[in-house]
């Protein structure tokens, strides 16, 4: 009985000593695993993170193209208005350029979009360029489109006067193309420093 009561003792404490490595086995794989499960998250996490980039220099780079691509569009667009005379479409381009370095509001695509859109009412060069920056300051302080205040100011120098009024523009019944540019380029500059206000702080 004694004999069976140690081998008995033995057997129990042979059992107790394989479920403690058993348990340290349990607890090693565990630990790894726990790691594993770390390392494979931060990995997927990077991962992810490449391909966020990449894709934000995708777009980026889609947009960056399509703005040349618009760019190329509107200076084709006022050359081909001044077909036979490049010399004004080259100087109404660099007037563009000069007046866009003024505003934060219209770059010189826009500008240059506006004095095409000012050619397509058959006015000159020098009309043109008077008009250009009235466009631009009354554009600003209305908070209208730069074509849309460019049509309305070329309409009125064509004796469509009713879209003057909307910018504070009021001439006289019959008067001629030379009193109502007048009128257009003096509001123009009353309203150059309302655009110069409504750009503080913007730059």
């Amino acid at each position: 009985l004694v004999r069976a009561t140690d081998q008995a003792a033995q057997a129990m404490g042979s059992f107790g000593a394989s479920t403690s490595k058993l348990s340290g086995i349990a607890s090693a794989f565990k630990s790894d695993f726990g790691v594993m499960t770390a390392a494979f998250g931060t990995a997927s996490i990077a991962v992810t993170g490449i391909i966020g980039a990449f894709e934000g220099a995708a777009r980026a780079l889609q947009a960056m193209n399509a703005e040349v691509i618009d760019a190329e569009r509107v200076s084709a667009k006022l050359t081909a208005t001044f077909a036979g005379a490049e010399g004004a479409a080259a100087r109404l381009t660099k007037q563009a350029e000069e007046l866009a370095g003024s505003t934060v509001f219209f770059d010189d695509d826009a500008i240059k979009s506006a004095a095409a859109a000012l050619r397509a009412f058959d006015l000159t060069e020098k009309q043109i360029g008077q008009l250009l920056p009235a466009a631009v300051n009354l554009a600003t302080v209305f908070g209208t489109d730069l074509d849309t205040a460019a049509s309305k100011l070329a309409l009125g120098l064509k004796g469509s006067t009713r879209g003057l009024r909307e910018f504070g523009i009021v001439v006289k019944e019959g008067s001629d193309q030379g009193a109502i540019l007048a009128e257009i380029l003096k509001r123009g500059e009353m309203a150059a420093k309302g655009a110069a206000e409504a750009q503080t702080g913007l730059r």
